[in-house]
């Protein structure tokens, strides 16, 4: 009993530097997130000890008492650890567990015996194979997963049903394994085979995440590239202006000039006013002096006139200080993209976006008239006819700076507000 309680309990404590580690997106800062691991830790002894001196059967253990963990980990994990969608934190968690079952039944085959017991060896083999997984998880994987991770916009429902049902696949061998009479190396092309199987597995599904993300980034850098050729619209459009101005000045002269000669001072002013006029209505209207934030309203204002859409902007932000140009562009840019998609399908075609900083908060409003009809799935409103990622990269990326996006409806108007909070990225971003 004593030598199952201490694999018990090592089996506990790496759990938690796992869980630790495997929340992409915490839920809380260092010191919370070490906090709630060590609780579980504590949790999960306890639990083991009711068993062994409640005199539960071994076999029901084994069988019930792994599921009914597997079950108790993910809902913590996602409920006091990661602040991730349940889907991507049963994702995590089921890969984790395929992992675990490998190296329990690889303890088990080397040591021919059951690794739910233990000896020196079996503590040796767990921490020793613990730590290797740990260490290339944490310098070679764990970067590279956080990316995708945050940038993967959609897709994870299919992925998480692949690995819950890899993991059920791994949790029966695993099981079928322990009640073995005898086990050896006979055992061994079973167990082989199958977790060549789960490998292959979670090599499609690591190779859907990068395709996807990859998707996403080519849709984002076709989003920058159609604001970059606007302003250089925007741009030539100045220079034909300036020429023009250039060209028609001397015309100009000798038409005030003869006014002057008669002496027609009225006539004079009224033609310079005039002049004025049409010259203002040739300047380019500056929403910003942030050329990006500029550019990507004078891009959306040129939508806007193209489909006749009422387009209202008022901006009270004078610097972009703790905030990345290129986030909050991309921000702005997909509220701007659904909210012109949206209007259109009204009767009245409306959209006002206001941008402006509170302290250490960037606040951004977009509303847009719309239909009346929005489909929600996970608090976000879905595409009817397509499928959309564009509510989803907001809130992705308002997450990276502890901020929020709400969709509501408010007098007739659809509305997304997001919340960015500059304070503590400010040295990161600058």
């Amino acid at each position: 009993m004593v030598e199952a309680l201490i694999t018990n309990l090592i089996n506990n404590i790496f759990h938690s530097i796992w869980l630790y580690h495997l929340a992409l997106e915490p839920r809380h800062n260092k010191r919370g997130q070490i906090i709630f691991a060590v609780l579980f830790t504590l949790f999960e002894e306890m639990s083991a000890l009711a068993l062994v001196i409640l005199h539960i059967p071994s076999n029901l253990i084994h069988v019930v008492g792994f599921m009914l963990f597997a079950l108790i980990l993910t809902l913590m994990f996602s409920c006091t650890l990661s602040a991730s969608h349940p889907a991507k934190s049963a994702f995590l968690l089921c890969s984790y567990f395929c992992l675990w079952a490998f190296i329990y039944c690889f303890i088990s085959l080397v040591t021919s015996s059951s690794a739910g017991a233990g000896d020196a060896v079996i503590w040796g083999l767990r921490i020793g194979l613990n730590l290797f997984f740990l260490f290339v998880y944490r310098f070679f994987f764990r970067d590279r997963l956080k990316r995708i991770y945050r940038e993967m916009q959609g897709g994870y429902g299919m992925l998480t049903v692949i690995s819950v049902m890899t993991f059920v696949l791994m949790s029966a061998i695993t099981i079928y394994h322990n009640h073995l009479t005898k086990i050896g190396a006979q055992n061994a092309p079973v167990v082989v085979i199958s977790y060549l199987f789960a490998l292959m597995i979670y090599i499609l599904l690591f190779y859907f995440l990068k395709q996807t993300t990859r998707m996403y980034q080519l849709r984002q850098l076709k989003l920058h590239e159609e604001l970059l050729t606007a302003q250089l619209s925007g741009y030539e459009q100045i220079e034909q202006d300036a020429k023009q101005t250039r060209h028609d000045f001397r015309h100009h002269n000798t038409v005030i000039a003869n006014l002057a000669k008669q002496k027609d001072y009225a006539g004079i002013l009224s033609y310079l006013k005039e002049y004025e006029r049409i010259e203002e209505e040739k300047t380019v209207q500056q929403y910003s002096t942030d050329p990006a934030l500029n550019s990507l309203f004078l891009a959306y204002r040129k939508k806007a006139e193209q489909k006749g859409i009422d387009f209202t902007v008022r901006i009270r932000l004078r610097e972009i200080s703790g905030i990345s140009s290129v986030d909050l562009v991309s921000i702005l840019a997909n509220m701007l993209e659904n909210a012109f998609k949206g209007c259109m399908r009204a009767e009245e075609h409306r959209t006002e976006i206001r941008v402006q900083r509170k302290g250490s908060i960037v606040i951004l409003d977009c509303r847009n008239t719309y239909d009346g009809q929005v489909l929600f799935r996970d608090g976000l409103p879905r595409a009817k006819d397509h499928e959309g990622i564009g509510a989803e990269s907001i809130r992705s990326t308002a997450a990276k700076y502890d901020g929020s996006a709400e969709f509501y409806d408010s007098d007739g108007m659809f509305v997304c507000r997001v919340l960015l909070n500059a304070r503590e990225n400010e040295t990161k971003n600058t």
